[in-house]
């Protein structure tokens, strides 16, 4: 199954393996599309990737979560954002791209003053944020809304509106970071009130027959978070305003069983797969697609999943690290040929340095744009 074509939409995927996106700081000081950026991705797709997620963009500078992060915030940067498409269709992939705000998971540095969050609750290690003013987060659907117009734009297949990982509209979700006590906090309803102007405005923007997915957490892993039973009431709500796609990931900064303080990367003593459960729950939620990730860098793990009804498409994030030909290598019966991912976290460490990431298992990785990979002599 994993090689087999999937539909979502009006979509068609070659088959069920999805690059998502990952925040590398391979872009330049505002945002742009570098050679860097293209060769890296375009590596990956030519593997055999049916879909590329391009990484994080952010939809306005103050939600820059990461210096050198991808922007999408402006019209200058179309030129690179179709570049960077044109390349990866040319390699056989389609692609998409996350629209993300950063939140209170940024710093002053990153984002060039001081973070704003739905109320002024620092995150693990964090800057104390600025509580948004109710005007501000009323302008916050039109800056997404922006974004998807440029996102359409520049020839991408779908967007994915971030609501994972303790980002900004995860923030205002989840009773962790949002202690509000006006129409965007307390209830459900109320933390849901901005997510959902923003699904509709996206979806506004796109029309009907775009593809839209939303990643979420589908475990915050903290007492007092949300967890899959939650995820499950809203996870409806998501698809009743205008998602065709659930990415299913988990955890959030203050996550108690993802490593070290601030990391969203399972440690290597993570069981494989451990994220399965999460996207079967939400799967038996909702009428829409499901994408599985986490720890999934075994192809035998991941066409089990597929079987066994518990995602519709697997992502393979830090696997397509460690080996961009991890799609070719599955596909060609030659499993045990994939340098596997061994979860040290060196990536993450990298990012919260503000650097480059980095791979010990492959050390071309962010270097494809310098020269193609060869044999070593003997």
């Amino acid at each position: 199954m994993l090689f087999s074509p999937f539909r979502v939409k009006g979509l068609e995927l070659k088959n069920r393996l999805v690059m998502p996106p990952i925040v590398t700081i391979y872009c330049g000081p505002n945002g742009e599309v570098t050679d860097r950026l293209v060769a890296y991705l375009a590596e990956r797709a030519a593997s055999g990737i049916g879909l590329v997620i391009a990484e994080a963009a952010f939809v306005e500078m103050r939600g820059r979560g990461f210096p050198g992060e991808l922007g999408i915030h402006d019209d200058a940067l179309l030129p690179g954002l179709r570049r960077l498409v044109s390349t990866l269709k040319a390699c056989g992939a389609r692609t998409a791209i996350q629209l993300m705000h950063a939140g209170r998971r940024t710093s002053t540095q990153a984002a060039q003053e001081r973070p704003v969050a739905p109320s002024a609750i620092p995150t693990v290690n964090g800057e104390k944020p600025r509580a948004l003013r109710v005007e501000e987060i009323e302008a916050l659907p039109e800056a997404y809304g922006a974004a998807a117009r440029r996102a359409a734009a520049a020839g991408f297949d779908a967007v994915e509106v971030h609501m994972a990982h303790g980002y900004l509209l995860n923030e205002f979700i989840s009773p962790i970071s949002n202690r509000r006590r006006d129409r965007y906090g307390g209830s459900l309803e109320n933390r849901l009130r901005l997510p959902l102007a923003v699904l509709r405005r996206v979806r506004e923007v796109l029309g009907p027959e775009y593809p839209l997915f939303v990643r979420i957490s589908a475990d915050e892993f903290v007492e007092g978070g949300m967890r899959l039973p939650d995820w499950q009431r809203v996870a409806p709500i998501l698809v009743a305003n205008g998602a065709d796609l659930i990415d299913v990931s988990s955890g959030i900064p203050e996550s108690t069983v993802m490593g070290s303080a601030g990391l969203l990367s399972a440690p290597p003593r993570t069981q494989p797969g451990y994220m399965l459960h999460l996207a079967e729950g939400i799967k038996r939620a909702v009428s829409v697609p499901v994408i599985a990730a986490g720890r999934i860098h075994d192809p035998a793990l991941a066409e089990r999943a597929l079987e066994e009804g518990k995602a519709d498409l697997i992502g393979v994030a830090r696997g397509l690290l460690a080996d961009p030909a991890w799609a070719k290598k599955a596909a060609e019966g030659r499993a045990g040929e994939i340098v596997m991912c061994t979860m040290c976290g060196r990536c993450h460490r990298d990012l919260r340095s503000y650097k480059p990431i980095t791979c010990p298992i492959n050390p071309r990785l962010g270097l494809e744009y310098q020269a193609p990979a060869e044999p070593a002599k003997a």
